[in-house]
């Protein structure tokens, strides 16, 4: 967990500035920490987040405060995943961050650790293929491969139309193949990022482990490929709530969870 904390506190020098209000319930919750105070600390900055409040700078004090309370005598059952989830944010609203990347890492890797002593199963359950390649770029990426698509498209038949030299036409030719690759990889590339932003949100687990229930409330049974509990730390996509549950996508399981046990994950 030292080194943990290590990787998170490399990134205080890159927050940007805040505004003065939330400013200073960082400074107070920053200075709780240092006197050991977690418990103020960890309440300062859930009341932030509870007014609203989204910044990189505040995420990142929230997965410290978990972080430090963890290691402590105070410790409670779902502090590492609630500092999962802060780093999760943090990442949301600040992506290519290798040192969150590699904090998480630690993170799960240390949450995975106490599961196997336990005999519990493993965090990562996989991403599904299509959420996993769509995921490869942004939403943004996809959206402008299109449109280089639609242009070189729009080029190659203009060179088809208007030049009748053979060299043209092999240009226009390649233009329009490659256009219609790209547009149509784009397009739908964009459309399936949009569907999968519109209909599930991501969440990580914050308790020790989420048993999931299928549509009727019944405890979903465990199978030697498919867990009935989803561990503390894990990264779900929610898909709807219905009443005090919440209807999530781990990997290829789906199935009902307890609103409780998860943190929604900010996003940009």
């Amino acid at each position: 967990m030292k080194r943990a904390l290590v990787l998170a506190a490399s990134l205080t020098f890159a927050l940007p500035a805040l505004a003065d209000a939330p400013e200073k319930t960082l400074e107070i919750a920053t200075a709780a920490v240092e006197r050991g105070a977690f418990d103020q600390a960890v309440n300062e900055l859930e009341a932030l987040s509870d007014r609203g409040f989204s910044h990189p700078a505040a995420s990142y004090a929230r997965a410290r405060a978990y972080l430090e309370r963890a290691r402590s005598r105070g410790a409670r059952p779902g502090d590492l995943g609630r500092a999962v989830a802060a780093l999760e944010e943090y990442r949301r609203l600040r992506p290519g961050e290798a040192q969150v990347d590699r904090a998480l890492e630690t993170i799960r890797a240390e949450l995975g650790r106490r599961r196997a002593r336990r005999g519990g199963s493993p965090i990562d359950q996989g991403t599904p293929l299509g959420r996993a390649v769509v995921g490869l770029v942004s939403e943004e990426v996809w959206a402008i491969l299109a449109v280089v698509g639609s242009a070189l498209l729009t080029l190659g038949l203009l060179l088809r139309r208007t030049l009748r030299a053979r060299s043209a036409e092999i240009a226009g030719a390649t233009a329009i193949v490659s256009g219609l690759v790209l547009g149509l990889l784009g397009a739908g590339m964009t459309r399936a990022a949009q569907r999968y932003r519109l209909t599930s949100k991501p969440a990580v687990v914050v308790a020790t482990e989420a048993r999931l229930y299928d549509p009727e409330g019944r405890a979903l049974p465990q199978t030697a490929n498919n867990p009935n509990v989803i561990p503390e730390g894990a990264l779900v996509y929610v898909h709807g709530r219905r009443d005090a549950y919440f209807d999530v996508e781990w990997g290829s399981i789906r199935g009902q969870v307890d609103a409780t046990q998860l943190r929604l994950v900010g996003e940009r």
